[in-house]
């Protein structure tokens, strides 16, 4: 029991810095081109979504609460609606990961990238409704395209490097 505590523990710590590392990295003034074309926060929201769908304990709503509205206010978008959609999202995601099991990779990337565009079409209408800035539409497309296709890369890697893999019914927790 302590074992699984503790690797719960270990993995909330390796999202928080995988996140904190990503967003580090879209912040450092390096000049590797356009600022619109690296998907940093984009990558930490499909590691979420691949770990929800896998072991939705290591990411917790109030991480990824967290994690996102810190995103906002360092990337000076509107605070909390990203945040609130993708921990809507997320509880969506761990709603539905029951069904998840038996699903093959093709269709929880469908289902992710379905997410993931409702998640931008909302966040575009609230936007505008609102009359706050936003991205143009070639961003928002290139970055979701970007997203919903290396959404299969961050799963192997999740799967083959972490280890965090789908536990079905009647699993033990491995340490």
């Amino acid at each position: 029991m302590a074992d699984f505590v503790s690797r719960v523990w270990l993995f909330r710590a390796g999202f928080f810095l995988l996140a904190g590392a990503a967003g580090f990295v879209q912040l450092l003034p390096l000049d590797i081109g356009p600022d619109d074309w690296v998907p940093g926060q984009e990558l930490v929201l499909v590691m979420a979504f691949a770990w929800v769908v896998r072991r939705p304990e290591y990411v917790p709503a109030l991480l990824l609460a967290a994690v996102f509205l810190v995103a906002d206010i360092l990337f000076m978008r509107p605070p909390g609606l990203w945040a609130a959609l993708v921990v809507l999202a997320g509880e969506f995601l761990r709603g539905r990961r029951a069904r998840a099991f038996a699903a093959t990779l093709f269709a929880e990337w469908l289902l992710i990238a379905i997410v993931l565009l409702v998640m931008k079409a909302v966040e575009t209408m609230m936007l505008l409704l609102s009359g706050a800035g936003h991205a143009g539409m070639d961003v928002t497309i290139m970055h979701l395209g970007l997203a919903i296709l290396f959404y299969p890369v961050v799963v192997l890697l999740s799967e083959r490097v972490l280890g965090i893999r789908k536990l079905h019914p009647g699993d033990r927790e491995r340490s």
